[in-house]
């Protein structure tokens, strides 16, 4: 089955998907994944995302979801995002896949690292980068990983899922085993080992994100979903399989796909087209920039170039639903 769109109808489809007042459990089974971004002049991106949706959201209520109740933890998905925390097991392939990498340029270089910082945990619980004594520095300063070797073999060990967050103070991590992070009855389910069964799940998961995504969206949005070729085979799969519908949208030449789940929202007028929000910049509705601009959504858009001179313009993009 293949549903046509008019631009209006991609706009209030999209407005319907991303806005209807919710909770913050609702939009992680909505979405699946909010991505963290630290910088803070008017709030970090996740307070941004949940202040659009939740009525009454306060900065920070996320983290007592996070850190006190365990619904969701902090994970490497396209970038550093929330996840639920039942995506542990399913994420193994992803853990798995930075692996090499972060063996071979960082971990490897200081193999006594890894277990000094083990060791360090187990003896004195959850601990933040400040809390160990070794502060050696690398050359180079401008790194996401930070510039001491033990920032960056403490994120190392962050992506490949040897060391989850348990809590933040001011936004810093503070690091345990995943075992007392994660909830007994998500870490002890079997890791998702099947590559193709992880393929189906995380471009099913990337349309579900976005809610109405193309298969030549930004590549960034497709990291770790396999390659074009692997991709657009899945997404033949669940079109197959009904998880996932084609639009076509008016003059646009491209086909787009939609989580069949949300199909009832087609026809649902109660958030009006015609009203202006101000989202964070790396809202869910914002990852393909250059799509949106094909939907006649994009007033304004900040961008970390311009983040010194205009900070709200960085965190405070208008789109004109």
């Amino acid at each position: 089955m293949t549903v046509h769109l008019s631009l209006p109808q991609a706009r209030q489809f999209l407005a319907s998907y991303h806005f209807q007042p919710t909770t913050l459990p609702a939009i992680f089974e909505q979405l699946g994944t909010v991505q963290y971004d630290p910088l803070n002049p008017v709030g970090r991106n996740p307070d941004l995302v949940f202040q659009a949706r939740i009525p009454g959201y306060q900065v920070d209520d996320w983290q007592t979801a996070a850190y006190q109740n365990r619904l969701i933890y902090d994970a490497w998905d396209k970038q550093a995002c929330l996840v639920p925390v039942s995506d542990w097991p399913l994420r193994a392939i992803i853990r798995a896949h930075h692996r090499p990498y972060h063996d071979r340029e960082i971990l490897g270089l200081h193999p006594d690292l890894p277990r000094t910082i083990m060791a360090a945990i187990d003896s004195r619980g959850p601990l933040s980068s400040l809390e160990f004594e070794e502060r050696a520095r690398y050359g180079e300063r401008n790194s996401w990983y930070g510039i001491t070797q033990i920032n960056r073999a403490l994120r190392a060990m962050w992506v490949c899922g040897e060391l989850l967050t348990h809590h933040r103070k001011n936004g810093r991590h503070y690091y345990d085993r995943p075992e007392r992070v994660i909830p007994a009855k998500h870490f002890a389910q079997p890791l998702l080992a099947d590559h193709d069964a992880y393929l189906r799940w995380i471009v099913a998961r990337r349309i579900q994100a976005v809610g109405l995504l193309r298969l030549a969206a930004d590549p960034a949005i497709w990291s770790v979903c396999g390659k074009a070729e692997d991709r657009k085979r899945v997404i033949a799969e669940l079109l197959e399989e009904g998880t996932i519908t084609q639009v076509t949208i008016e003059t646009l030449k491209t086909p787009y796909y939609i989580p069949t789940s949300a199909l009832p929202l087609l026809d649902t007028t109660s958030i009006p087209a015609d009203r202006m929000r101000i989202l964070g910049p790396l809202d869910n509705l914002l990852w393909d920039r250059k799509n949106l601009q094909a939907f006649q959504l994009l007033v304004y858009l900040g961008s970390l170039q311009t983040s010194l001179t205009t900070p709200l313009g960085l965190l405070c993009p208008t789109c004109l639903l």
